[in-house]
């Protein structure tokens, strides 16, 4: 009985917690959803600039590796690619040895939202920064940052266990024991 009351009580603290990533994630994700203008023409959203800034990055990149490297599927990331063709941020090129590649490529459009963009961050990130030094020590910011780093490397390993988990045939996991 004693043992069930403090599974309780760890349980208690811990959905508090968890509710508080919950919430932190929400918000950031409705953030990051967001359309938002950077002194440029027509509302962009910071998934959409993630990718265009990838893009920029890596000239030539297809949108298959783009998909691999934010973790989309690649019809999810061929829309956002279409939404910043149709608005002449990004271009397609063949590739010269293989034809049938298309490469993407940034337009001085989609170079001018990211320069806007990368100054909005700047003074966003100075903003957020100043407002959690007023309540938390360079410290314990510095704390949470870590924090994030290894919680972001425990939700990695777990995504890739779970996929290596999930090419795991039924009959082999049964074959196993």
């Amino acid at each position: 009985m004693n043992s069930d009351l403090s599974i309780a009580m760890i349980y208690k603290i811990f959905a508090r917690k968890s509710e508080v990533i919950f919430q932190f994630v929400a918000l950031q994700n409705e953030y990051i959803n967001s359309p938002r203008e950077y002194d440029t023409e027509g509302l962009i959203s910071t998934s959409e600039l993630t990718i265009l800034r990838s893009i920029q990055e890596n000239p030539g990149i297809t949108t298959t590796e783009l998909a691999v490297m934010h973790r989309k599927t690649k019809a999810a990331l061929s829309q956002t690619v279409k939404k910043l063709e149709q608005r002449a941020l990004v271009f397609r090129k063949r590739c010269p040895i293989d034809g049938k590649r298309a490469l993407l490529h940034v337009s001085a459009e989609g170079e001018a939202i990211n320069d806007a963009h990368r100054q909005h961050s700047l003074n966003h990130l100075r903003s957020t920064l100043d407002g959690l030094l007023e309540h938390a020590s360079v410290e314990e910011v510095d704390a949470f940052f870590k924090v994030m780093e290894l919680y972001n490397g425990i939700l990695n390993q777990q995504i890739r266990d779970g996929e290596n988990a999930a090419m795991v045939a039924p009959e082999e996991e049964h074959n196993e024991g």
